[in-house]
């Protein structure tokens, strides 16, 4: 059977040579992105094989961006499998010295992985970017999550730039359920790189670590869980690269992609 996240991808890819052609005109571009991670947790192992993309509406620059997203993660493990997936939009402002504006997502988590789990919620925000430097971003986002989780989430990074076609990030997030109890901390650090400017397809690399305390795991109400995280990604980019298609300029003129709940909620419902 075609996994949800493969029919994506191949929808994906379909739709994208459409938004490169609008580009020109309508001031359209994207990205879409593929990729596997790997949570490394004691006595839990899960597999995470992912899709998602996002299409930009650029109205002006600098003036006012419209954004919609989209990811699909098929999950699974030697318990069972698990599917989760997410849809959304943000509305910023960018202009030269960086972008502020706001994201709504919502969540479904179908969950057989430890304890058939489901889980569905809304995330809403704000975030922004300041382009420190032509070698430096810095961003934050912060919000809220509602339905079955209650409680922020917050989170910062800093983007570096050694080199025109690579890309370094170091991110902490946060995000805690009230009523739920669950807490998640975690830091990561994500290396790009972008080989051809006449290609723009890119390959990720990331680590993250991740401590989620008071997790609803029977028969300890307060279970904590320490793991690590391990990712690769390949990403697409369609339109949005300015005159020197370097991976800076994709991701500075392109979507934005720091901006919703942190991706390690999906650990809650575990």
């Amino acid at each position: 059977m075609v996994s949800r996240s493969a029919f994506l991808l191949v929808a994906g890819v379909c739709l994208l040579p459409c938004v490169a052609a609008a580009d020109d005109e309508m001031h359209f571009s994207g990205v879409l992105g593929s990729g596997d991670s790997f949570y490394d947790a004691p006595n839990d192992h899960i597999g995470d094989w992912n899709t998602n993309g996002s299409v930009l509406f650029t109205i002006d620059n600098p003036g006012f961006d419209l954004q919609g997203n989209f990811n699909n993660d098929d999950l699974s493990a030697s318990a069972g499998g698990g599917d989760f997936m997410g849809f959304g939009g943000d509305a910023f402002w960018r202009d030269y010295a960086g972008a502020i504006g706001l994201n709504v997502d919502a969540h479904a988590l179908w969950n057989n992985v430890a304890n058939g789990r489901n889980a569905d919620f809304d995330s809403f925000g704000t975030f922004g970017q300041w382009y420190v430097a032509p070698e430096a971003t810095l961003e934050f986002k912060g919000g809220w999550l509602s339905q079955h989780y209650e409680g922020p989430y917050g989170g910062v990074a800093a983007v570096a730039y050694p080199l025109d076609a690579i890309g370094v990030t170091l991110s902490a997030d946060y995000a805690k359920a009230n009523h739920l109890e669950p807490e998640l901390k975690d830091i990561a650090l994500t290396a790009e790189w972008l080989p051809l400017t006449e290609l723009p397809v890119s390959i990720a690399f990331g680590y993250t670590r991740a401590q989620i305390d008071r997790l609803p795991v029977p028969p300890d109400p307060d279970s904590n869980r320490s793991l690590d995280i391990w990712s690769v990604a390949l990403k697409l980019y369609i339109g949005g690269g300015g005159e020197g298609k370097t991976l800076r300029d994709y991701q500075r003129n392109g979507p934005v992609n720091y901006d919703s709940a942190p991706a390690g909620v999906i650990e809650f419902a575990h």
